[in-house]
């Protein structure tokens, strides 16, 4: 049986390519349209072609359930922003770069002055470096305890 659901998937190798990378639909989905489990699409998908970064990506793009117009809330990190296929960008960071009107440096970091990460007003932003940025948050952690536990 096994053997005869590979086969079937093998045959159809153009069609999967297409839904894959035109109509964009997850891996989940070709399972869903071949009658097959979506393990089995992983299994032949350098194979098939399609072993592309999408089956890890939290937000695939229009076809996937969680798909909210290319932004993702992730509590850690703020909003992050589809730019392009297989591109994610950090929201706080597309709006530091339109301010400064270049893109940032390496070892630059933004920073939510208020501890918000969803918060990507402009007067909440602060561009700093990153080794300034962890003795911030160091300094801030030590205030904190200091405050509050002893």
């Amino acid at each position: 049986m096994r053997g005869t659901v590979f086969n079937n998937l093998r045959e159809n190798k153009e069609v999967i390519k297409k839904l894959y990378w035109e109509n964009e639909f997850p891996m989940q989905e070709i399972a869903k349209h071949f009658g097959c489990s979506r393990q089995s699409i992983s299994k032949l998908s350098k194979e098939l072609e399609i072993n592309g970064v999408k089956t890890s990506s939290r937000c695939i793009r229009e076809k996937h359930q969680g798909w909210k117009g290319g932004i993702c809330k992730f509590p850690r990190n703020g909003i992050i922003i589809t730019t392009g296929r297989n591109k994610q960008r950090l929201e706080h960071a597309l709006i530091a770069e339109k301010i400064l009107g270049r893109n940032l440096r390496k070892g630059e970091v933004v920073h939510h002055i208020n501890g918000n990460n969803y918060d990507n007003r402009n007067e909440n932003l602060l561009i700093c470096t990153q080794s300034y940025h962890a003795r911030f948050h160091h300094k801030m952690s030590d205030i904190y305890m200091r405050e509050h536990f002893n």
